[in-house]
């Protein structure tokens, strides 16, 4: 046992010596292999059962490091967590509670022997992975009104497209979305554009050339409209032939013209002088939405005597 109030003046030699040598013990143990007596107030020593620094302030000892500052951490073991283990190389927390362990490559949140939740930036703000790799092949999860993530330079909205509820429409399969009644009521008239011409369809703030209030519907950040296609001609006159009438679609701000390409349905026939048919075709087709949620539309009826319906159906929208 050291006493820090010997030696005293004018010590015995041979008690100076032993109470010299308690006191290097003292300060070479930090103060844990003996017992202190009579400590003099902002002397320190390391608390061994509870793992931290404490000082005596005159009447006891309280701990007195409650965060470290240093200019590097290097752990040199390489031990991964399972949910109970103890040796692995890092944890923060302690292990009858919430905690995070971490090893050579492994983050594992644990509460108490079990998984637990484990939160990324939890006051908001974006989260990199492979950020060093450049855009075009990192991932980025950005929280926030709209989160969305962005892999590869691409994003893709979550907030409307991956769990909001939008009235009349039923959610499947992630960002599916169905009408309730197979389509909305509320049809296009898409005889109104003329055969040949291409116009914009969109909703009631897109700035599309026509307006159809059933795309009102559709959340900012869809990217496929699911159109319900109704095609009906006939042919007449003329000498008897196939006759067709073709639809199209393409995302606004493409250039791709009349084509197999942007094809999305028609209706077939045969007849001229000799038979008068009536020929229709109704068809579900996926078509590619721009930004402000529009698309491209164009028929060809270049064979037809008359074309009695062009008509388009919102049936659902994809994110």
């Amino acid at each position: 046992m050291a006493d820090w109030n010997a030696p005293v003046d004018n010590p015995i030699i041979e008690d100076m010596v032993s109470e010299l040598r308690d006191r290097d013990i003292d300060a070479a143990s930090w103060g844990t292999a003996q017992t202190v007596t009579n400590p003099f107030t902002g002397m320190k020593r390391w608390n061994a059962a509870n793992n931290y620094w404490e000082e005596w302030n005159g009447s006891s000892w309280v701990q007195f490091i409650s965060e470290l500052s240093l200019p590097r951490l290097k752990l040199t073991t390489n031990v991964n967590p399972s949910l109970v283990s103890t040796t692995h190389s890092f944890q923060i927390g302690s292990s009858s509670s919430h905690n995070m362990a971490m090893g050579g490559y492994v983050i594992q949140a644990r509460n108490n022997g079990a998984a637990s939740d484990l939160h990324l930036n939890y006051s908001g703000n974006e989260v990199y992975i492979g950020y060093g790799l450049g855009a075009a092949q990192r991932i980025v999860l950005t929280p926030g009104a709209t989160p969305s993530i962005t892999i590869g330079g691409v994003a893709v909205a979550l907030a409307t497209g991956f769990g909001a509820a939008v009235s009349n429409y039923t959610r499947s399969l992630g960002g599916l979305y169905l009408h309730n009644n197979g389509a909305d009521s509320t049809g296009f008239n898409a005889i109104t554009i003329g055969s040949g011409i291409w116009k914009s369809l969109g909703p009631t703030d897109s700035g599309a050339d026509n307006i159809w209030t059933a795309m009102d519907a559709i959340p900012d950040g869809a990217k496929i409209a699911l159109l319900g296609v109704r095609l009906d001609g006939s042919r007449t006159t003329g000498s008897d032939t196939n006759a067709t009438l073709i639809a199209y679609a393409r995302q606004t701000g493409s250039s791709a013209g009349q084509s197999t390409q942007t094809e999305i349905g028609r209706a077939q026939g045969y007849g001229g002088t000799t038979i008068t048919p009536r020929f229709t075709a109704h068809l579900v087709v996926p078509v590619p939405l721009d930004a402000s949620r529009r698309f491209d539309f164009s028929y060809d009826s270049t064979t037809l005597s008359a074309v009695n319906t062009v008509s388009l159906y919102l049936k659902g929208f994809v994110f």
